[in-house]
């Protein structure tokens, strides 16, 4: 990852406000849409991860199950992944 992730920084539509998770593959923040909906921003930093996230490129979709976050947005250089906020118990 060339540049750390910080509380208000923009990534596309999405600004990052709070840091959730920290783990070996990613680094997971808490952010919102300029529309207002709250979203997960999840940060890849494996290496191995990003090649193959940049060999086998991952498309935006809406799940119809409430249960399970729907993948909103992709961007790349920083590698990130922009998830549906769901609200619940940590697993």
């Amino acid at each position: 990852m060339s540049q750390s992730p910080y509380s208000g920084m923009k990534v596309g539509q999405y600004q990052i406000t709070e840091k959730l998770w920290v783990g070996n593959f990613s680094e997971t923040w808490r952010g919102k849409a300029i529309r207002g909906e709250e979203v997960i921003v999840q940060f890849i930093r494996h290496p191995q991860l990003i090649s193959l996230l940049e060999s086998y490129p991952l498309k935006p979709q809406k799940n119809t199950n409430d249960c399970i976050a729907s993948l909103l947005a992709v961007y790349n250089q920083p590698s990130v992944l922009v998830w549906e906020s769901i609200e619940g118990r940590r697993l």
